[in-house]
């Protein structure tokens, strides 16, 4: 198949799904009466992705235990990076308001019960926090990119602490997340990542072109009882780099270093290393 006919076919189930996805949306809060809840709106989030994945060439691994309540803790390199974790589980996401603006995503996520931040906005930070406590005392997953922008893939930038309050405060579990891509061609920095000055509809355009994109989540393990947000910020950019060890490395990229760890944290439950990359939804055979 040529890459202008893979591109368009792809660019037409985008479409479609995001028609029929809103469709669905409007329908329920007829049948319901009612606008739909934060765990209503991000099971709708998960089908929505679970569904258009596949049309996009993308495969989906993850090694762990996905959480489903209190706060997952990941690093960020695209916007693709939303419709792999809500495929694997149903979830929200702080996300930075620039995505307000991008064609169907600045639509489609905020039904999914996405809180917006304008970084720039003290006062803003401050109401982010309380939306986001009510989300976590309601026992929903939100999903949290404290990098507060993208990467390149080649490092884990450093933890913003601010967005930490909420779940240090009301001693919520944490999860640390680990996300990276292999692509068919190309490199992950300069065809996956989304990053410095780079556009939506360009990035798309040459993102769809690629015959498969594989997509690798390792889950770590949840912890609590943290002192402040500086600390939970610390610790848990320390566990997602290592888990970056246990996350196939991506073609083109290169692994992030990874500090140890501090041997008297304790985590609940048992390590990422029990489980391998067998977990799997959405292979594309046709494109």
């Amino acid at each position: 198949m040529t890459n202008f006919l893979r591109r368009t076919i792809r660019f037409a189930h985008v479409a479609w799904r995001a028609a029929y996805s809103l469709t669905e949306y409007g329908y329920l809060r007829l049948k319901l009466g009612r606008s739909l809840s934060y765990s209503e709106r991000a099971a709708w989030l998960h089908r929505c992705c679970r569904k258009v994945l596949p049309h996009l060439g993308v495969q989906v691994e993850w090694h762990g235990r996905p959480p489903t309540s209190g706060l997952l803790i990941s690093n960020h390199l695209t916007y693709m990076d939303i419709l792999l974790l809500s495929s694997i589980t149903p979830c929200c996401f702080l996300s930075k308001i620039e995505g307000r603006r991008w064609p169907d995503y600045g639509l489609i996520v905020p039904l999914g019960g996405t809180i917006f931040l304008d970084r720039k906005n003290p006062a803003a930070l401050v109401r982010a926090n309380q939306e986001l406590g009510r989300l976590l005392a309601q026992g929903i997953l939100v999903v949290l990119f404290p990098e507060g922008t993208t990467s390149d893939g080649s490092s884990v930038l450093p933890f913003h602490p601010s967005l930490f309050h909420a779940a240090v405060e009301s001693q919520i579990p944490l999860t640390p997340a680990y996300i990276t891509y292999s692509i068919s061609e190309g490199s992950l920095a300069e065809d996956v990542c989304f990053w410095r000055d780079m556009t939506l509809l360009p990035h798309l355009w040459n993102l769809f072109s690629k015959r498969r994109l594989q997509g690798f989540v390792s889950f770590g393990v949840a912890e609590r009882g943290f002192r402040s947000r500086k600390e939970a910020a610390e610790r848990m950019r320390s566990r997602v780099m290592v888990l970056a060890t246990h996350t196939p490395a991506s073609e083109g990229s290169s692994t992030p270093s990874s500090p140890a760890p501090n041997n008297h944290d304790k985590a609940e439950g048992p390590g990422p290393a029990a489980v391998p990359f067998t977990d799997r939804t959405g292979i594309d055979a046709s494109l």
